[in-house]
């Protein structure tokens, strides 16, 4: 949000929360200011409206963080056994190492969870060919982005005791 900091009025701040979820329908996320936190994105959405923002970005954060692990591996041996569904140990540092960085997003909930498959999407001509493909699976928390408070506030209000 430090990127938003520096925005200090919309050339337009009447649109309704109708209007805003119209635009959300069409694809486009728009800006509105909200005066605790000043101007934000209302339902971040992405241009073709199937998205969040939100999604997108925690993509790119696990993509990129993992792709800084695998550098370390680019032109050395690729020694997965796929008869026996086996990783070698240069296969297996990779994979253990992401392994170990998912679980760690997951143990400080991060993420929900995640699957690791190094083995169904190859066939031993892309492997010969030095081509690994690798399957992600990543289950992101959903973000607040509704908060309905139901309230009873009043003299005559009825607390139950646990």
């Amino acid at each position: 949000m430090d990127l938003l900091a520096g925005i200090v009025d919309l050339a337009d701040n009447s649109a309704t929360l109708a209007e805003l979820n119209a635009l959300n329908t069409a694809g486009v996320a728009p800006f509105y200011r909200e005066p605790s936190l000043g101007f934000i994105i209302h339902r971040a959405v992405m241009t073709d409206g199937t998205r969040k923002l939100f999604s997108r970005r925690a993509q790119d954060w696990i993509q990129q963080t993992l792709a800084s692990f695998a550098v370390g591996f680019a032109e050395t041996q690729l020694d997965l056994d796929l008869a026996n569904q086996a990783l070698g140990p240069n296969t297996d540092g990779l994979i253990s190492a992401w392994a170990t960085w998912l679980e760690t997003q997951k143990g400080q909930r991060r993420i929900q969870d995640y699957e690791l498959d190094p083995f169904s999407a190859n066939v031993q001509s892309n492997l010969d060919a030095g081509q690994w493909i690798v399957i992600l699976k990543v289950k992101l928390f959903g973000m607040i982005e509704e908060l309905v408070i139901l309230s009873q506030i009043g003299e005559t209000v009825i607390i139950s005791e646990s």
